[in-house]
């Protein structure tokens, strides 16, 4: 029940993130990082989320668009992360 309930949370926060046609057309798309970021924009998400989606569906090759994900670490303030070097 739990693990169902998981992935229908993951798949709900996915498509919330990155909807399934924007993936679609991205993967019809000459990728470059102008197009993942200009699609970031236009879905108000970072480019690191587009780029985690396009590897989580086998779109890209995983680190392909590496340099577009930032880390981030959390410090004594849980509701604000700050950039990891």
């Amino acid at each position: 029940h739990t693990e169902r309930l998981e992935k229908e949370a993951n798949e709900f926060a996915a498509e919330l993130l990155a909807p399934h046609d924007m993936l679609f057309s991205l993967s019809k798309s000459k990728l470059t990082s102008k197009l993942i970021i200009s699609s970031a924009r236009e879905n108000n998400v970072t480019a690191g989320i587009i780029v985690g989606q396009l590897e989580r569906h086998k779109i890209i090759d995983h680190g392909k668009f590496s340099f577009l994900k930032h880390r981030y670490r959390w410090g004594d303030d849980p509701t604000v992360p700050m950039l990891s070097k």
